[in-house]
C-alpha cells in the first residue's frame, strides 16, 4: 500500500571548477536514498543552478528561491570564489550570496532550513604561495569562518573523500529524520529502544564455567591439574 516518504532538498552550491563534485553530490544522493532514505520513508533530493526554471528577474534571485525552499545547504569551494551575481555590491560572487542566504535562513527557527555545510577542496602546496585574486577570497573566506566559530568546516582530497563525507552527513540526517519524522517506520524506530549489546560473562582463565548459567564454577582447573579434586 502507498506511505508517505519525508522528502529532504538538499541545495549544493559551488563555483567554477567543481563539475566533477557536483555530478557526484547528484549521485551519492541517488545512491544513499536507494540503499538507507527510501526505506525508512525518506527521500533526499538535490538541487543546485542547473535545476533553476529560466524566467524573468536577476538569475541570482531565481536561485534564491529554489534555495528558499531547501532543507540543507551544502558549500564547496576550493580554488575560485566565482563572480558577482549582479543586481547588489553587498555580495562579490553568486555562491557568496547562496551561502549567506542560507546562514540567515538556518538561524531562523521559524525556516525549513536544518544545517549548512561547508567543505574545502585541499589546495596544493605550491598554489598557496602565489594564490592569485580567486583563491585568496576563498582562503579569506576560510579564515572568516575560523574566526567567527560560528560552523565547523571540513576538507577533503578528491571526488572518493568529498563522497564519504556527503555520505556521513545524509546519516546523520536521516537519523534527526528517524528522531523526529511523523512517517510510520520513524514513529516505529522511536518507539524501540536502542539495543546495546552486553558482552558475555568473563571466565579467567582455568575456570570451569558451569553449563546452564555462565557462571564460574569454584572448582578450577589447576586445582584438578595439581591433583587436589579427583575428575
Amino acid at each position: 500500500m502507498p506511505e508517505d516518504v519525508a522528502l529532504y532538498r538538499v541545495f549544493i552550491a559551488t563555483p567554477g571548477g567543481l563539475e566533477p563534485e557536483r555530478r557526484e553530490f547528484a549521485h551519492t544522493l541517488e545512491r544513499y536514498n536507494i540503499a538507507e532514505a527510501i526505506p525508512r520513508q525518506a527521500m533526499f533530493f538535490p538541487v543546485g543552478w542547473e535545476d533553476t526554471l529560466a524566467g524573468v528577474g536577476r538569475p541570482q534571485s531565481l536561485i534564491n528561491r529554489d534555495l528558499d525552499k531547501c532543507d540543507y545547504f551544502v558549500l564547496l569551494l576550493w580554488d575560485r570564489w566565482g563572480t558577482p551575481p549582479g543586481g547588489s555590491e553587498q555580495y562579490t560572487s553568486g555562491t557568496e550570496e547562496e551561502y549567506r542566504l542560507a546562514m540567515t535562513h538556518v538561524e531562523d527557527p521559524k525556516h525549513s532550513l536544518k544545517q549548512v555545510v561547508v567543505l574545502f577542496k585541499t589546495i596544493e602546496d605550491q598554489r598557496l604561495r602565489d594564490p592569485g585574486e580567486q583563491l585568496r577570497k576563498v582562503l579569506a573566506f576560510k579564515k572568516e569562518l575560523e574566526a567567527g566559530r560560528s560552523l565547523l568546516f571540513s576538507n577533503f582530497r578528491d571526488v572518493p573523500e568529498f563522497q564519504e563525507t556527503l555520505r556521513r552527513h545524509l546519516a546523520e540526517w536521516l537519523r534527526e529524520h528517524d528522531r523526529t519524522s511523523t512517517t510510520r517506520i520513524a514513529r516505529e524506530r522511536a518507539r524501540v529502544p536502542e539495543v546495546i549489546e552486553i558482552p558475555k560473562t568473563y571466565i579467567a582463565p582455568g575456570v570451569v564455567a558451569a553449563p546452564e548459567t555462565g557462571s564460574p564454577d569454584p572448582v578450577s582447573l589447576l586445582e584438578k591439574r595439581a591433583g587436589g579434586v579427583d575428575d
